[in-house]
């Protein structure tokens, strides 16, 4: 019995801090005469239908509004503003409508002056108008807009990529255009602009690359060495743009910035050591060998474990043989012959 009574007392107690919390809803802001309508919120949590918001916005900034009743029936959000309250002015009704429909997956866009439609967010690259760099920067940030940017000194794909990221995660869109290289990009106008500022932070990064043109010396395969500079660039890339390419077989270019262009230069040195060494390696000379007896038997063993690889020959009237290969042969001979001596 008594724990049957403390259950519903702890039952009351919870129904009643609910009830305390969810607060009254909002009211129709007041216009008095030569003021602007107001909408006051206090710290209590206000559940406003979002049809009311539109018809406020409607009301005092005078503009129409397309919908589908049943796209926004019993769709309610809660607001909670400070203790000491706090005024939300009807120039912001607009920005509190956008905000509100985001919660359901849909969005504000203008297809007229003052005329506006309200679409799912997933259809607002189909609906928002599109518009240049500079009228982006000074649209409203509640309005959903498409803009496109030409990209000039960077790849759009990877651009693409860093970017999708910090999009709105419900409409907002980013599509490559490969030529002319262009983004095509739709997103609320607020964010939207922080991503134009992305863009021309790493199209501004892209400018200061150069071209350098490498030309290798004998010994060095190009497309190898294209993939060298590629790799010490250290630059994710799409294969149709990659930082260096092999033009012909002794020449690489590579696009890249100073600072990069450094590090191509130091391994273009070692490139260079390097084709020395296979050089005096690969060069062809032809040595006197002594052998105990039987030269034609060296000559003949020697031919059939380096075949294709040497010339050799009897020394006429001595017990030597002429071996004629490269330097770096010459030392697998030496000890072939120690072996068989």
């Amino acid at each position: 019995m008594k724990t049957r009574v403390l259950l519903s007392s702890v039952l009351l107690l919870v129904l009643g801090m609910t009830s305390t919390a969810q607060g009254k809803p909002a009211s129709k802001p007041e216009l008095k005469p030569g003021q602007d309508g107001k909408l006051r919120l206090s710290s209590d949590v206000r559940d406003i239908p979002v049809e009311e918001l539109i018809r406020w916005w409607c009301e005092y900034e005078k503009v129409n509004v397309m919908y589908q009743p049943n796209q926004l029936s019993g769709f309610k959000v809660s607001v909670m503003g400070p203790s000491s309250g706090t005024e939300v002015p009807a120039e912001k009704f607009c920005q509190l409508v956008s905000d509100a429909l985001e919660q359901f997956r849909l969005v504000v866009v203008e297809i007229s002056e003052n005329r506006y439609s309200i679409v799912q967010a997933a259809e607002a690259i189909t609906h928002a108008p599109v518009v240049d760099v500079a009228t982006a920067r000074k649209t409203p940030g509640w309005k959903w807009i498409t803009v496109q940017m030409p990209i000039r000194h960077g790849d759009a794909n990877s651009m693409r990529a860093v970017l999708q990221n910090v999009m709105s995660r419900a409409g907002g869109r980013i599509n490559p255009n490969i030529i002319p290289p262009a983004m095509i990009v739709c997103d609320r106008a607020d964010r939207l602009q922080r991503i134009i500022n992305a863009i021309e932070a790493m199209e501004a990064e892209g400018a200061r690359r150069t071209a350098k043109t490498y030309t290798l010396p004998a010994g060095i395969n190009a497309a190898s060495a294209a993939a060298g500079f590629a790799t010490i660039i250290g630059e994710r890339y799409n294969q149709p743009t990659p930082p260096a390419a092999a033009v012909n077989e002794t020449t690489v270019v590579v696009r890249a910035t100073p600072e990069q262009l450094v590090l191509c230069d130091e391994l273009f040195k070692q490139l260079a050591a390097k084709a020395e060494e296979i050089t005096a390696q690969s060069k062809v000379s032809a040595r006197r060998y002594d052998v105990p007896k039987s030269p034609e038997q060296f000559v003949e063993s020697l031919e059939k474990l380096f075949s294709g690889k040497i010339y050799a020959a009897v020394v006429p009237g001595a017990d030597a043989v002429i071996v004629k290969a490269n330097n770096a042969t010459h030392d697998e001979v030496k000890a072939a012959l120690e072996l068989m001596k």
